[in-house]
């Protein structure tokens, strides 16, 4: 065979849930397969279940490990970073600040909450 393509991650199966013509598979994910009952599969559970049970014991590892799943391991905050950087950058301590009026050119459906003077008057 060519060593399975399907629920291959440790300790996921699939489950039968329909035979006929075709034989139905609830999938680890919760979509449901249809494969021809002449496929060949393996009863049981694929090895190594609950290896994402075990605490990952120092950060080091938690790191390498997002890394590999190209997700970023640590994030730096907006309001951490300069005035370039980012809309909520700079200032003297750490808040995001703006406006806290929409634009009285905003859309119909954006002006919400609080609106901006219809003029602005010296009384």
């Amino acid at each position: 065979g060519d060593g399975g393509k399907y629920a291959k991650t440790a300790g996921s199966s699939g489950t039968v849930v329909s035979r006929g013509d075709k034989v139905m598979v609830l999938m680890p994910s919760g979509i449901i397969k249809e494969f021809s009952p002449n496929c060949r599969a393996v009863i049981g559970v694929v090895a190594g279940g609950g290896r994402g049970d075990k605490p990952m014991a120092k950060a080091g590892k938690n790191v390498l490990t997002l890394r590999s799943r190209s997700t970023a391991p640590f994030k730096t905050k907006g309001v951490a970073m300069n005035p370039v950087d980012h809309p909520h950058g700079g200032g003297s301590h750490a808040h995001v600040g703006g406006p806290n009026c929409q634009k009285r050119t905003a859309s119909t459906g954006q002006k919400v909450g609080f609106l901006p003077p219809k003029k602005k008057v010296k009384k």
